[in-house]
């Protein structure tokens, strides 16, 4: 009998020593890649992201600051950074993608105030602010070619010469970002090549109209040159944008502008304006100043 229970015992055990044999060898193969992974961090699945170029192991090839925090706890998993290098390097990844978003920013802003080229001139949009599209010799040029400077009255204000007056137009423009041929340009409108004639006279220094309603009432007056055109640009600008000003408010309407609605010089008559609003009632007003633009660009 003993021996008889003897060889049962050994045929009952045959099968489950192959299923443990089995087992454990499944084990193994599951295990595998786990430790060449743990072993070579480097070779892991190509569905794990790059966590460093092969050059410096501590720089995180991140675009984002979120993709940035995942490959940074990786890293630190993987016993490739301490905690400390991987929240500076995160914070870096985050700082580099900052400034991609605002060099985007400026590139745009720097398009949208370039200098105008012929396009631009020929559109229907000029903007009010840029760079300048005329120099302070293109202004003197074309004065000089249509009317005689007032020099005994203008010399009162601080401006005796045209040059004089070009210099000031310019730094006032430039001052609050506004393109001085649209200053120059429309103050030769507005005064007739400065003879004045109209309900202003060339003592009160309103280059504009400010203020000025007709039936002979006075516009704004202003105790100088440099005042007038500084008036004038700054409510140039509350037309074109809705930026605050660089300099001291010494338009006292520069508040009653609707701010931003009316970028382009085109713009700044009533009739043509989309929102029905502007610097003056004249038909096609900012066309006529655009034609004095373009030929001040010319000279």
């Amino acid at each position: 009998m003993s021996s008889r229970n003897n060889r049962k015992k050994k045929k009952i055990s045959f099968p489950i020593v192959l299923i443990i044999i089995l087992a454990l060898a499944c084990l193994i193969v599951a295990a595998v890649p786990r430790i060449r992974e743990a072993r070579h961090p480097d070779k892991a699945s190509a569905a794990q992201p790059a966590l460093f170029n092969n050059h410096s192991p501590r720089v995180i090839m991140a675009d984002t600051s979120k993709q940035a925090h995942e490959l940074c706890a990786l890293t630190v998993k993987n016993g490739r950074l301490s905690a400390g290098e991987a929240e500076a390097a995160k914070k870096e990844a985050a700082k580099k993608k900052v400034q991609e978003v605002a060099g985007k920013l400026l590139a745009e802003k720097k398009k949208e105030t370039a200098e105008p080229n012929d396009a631009e001139l020929n559109s229907e949009r000029y903007r009010i602010m840029g760079t300048p599209g005329v120099t302070e010799d293109q202004i003197v040029k074309l004065f000089k070619a249509t009317a005689q400077y007032p020099a005994a009255q203008m010399a009162a204000g601080g401006a005796p010469t045209i040059e004089d007056f070009a210099r000031i137009i310019c730094e006032e423009a430039s001052l609050e970002g506004v393109r001085p041929e649209v200053v120059f340009a429309q103050s030769m409108l507005e005064t007739g090549w400065l003879r004045f004639g109209g309900d202003d006279s060339i003592a009160q220094y309103n280059f504009a109209g400010l203020g000025t309603v007709g039936d002979g009432n006075h516009g704004l007056v202003f105790p100088d040159v440099r005042t007038g055109i500084r008036a004038q640009v700054q409510h140039l600008k509350a037309y074109a944008c809705e930026d605050n000003l660089n300099e001291a408010c010494v338009d006292p309407r520069f508040d009653k502008v609707l701010r931003g609605s009316a970028p382009y010089v085109q713009w700044l008559g009533i009739q043509e304006n989309p929102e029905g609003v502007g610097w003056a009632g004249a038909e096609n007003y900012g066309s006529l100043i655009m034609k004095l633009i373009i030929k001040t660009r010319s000279m």
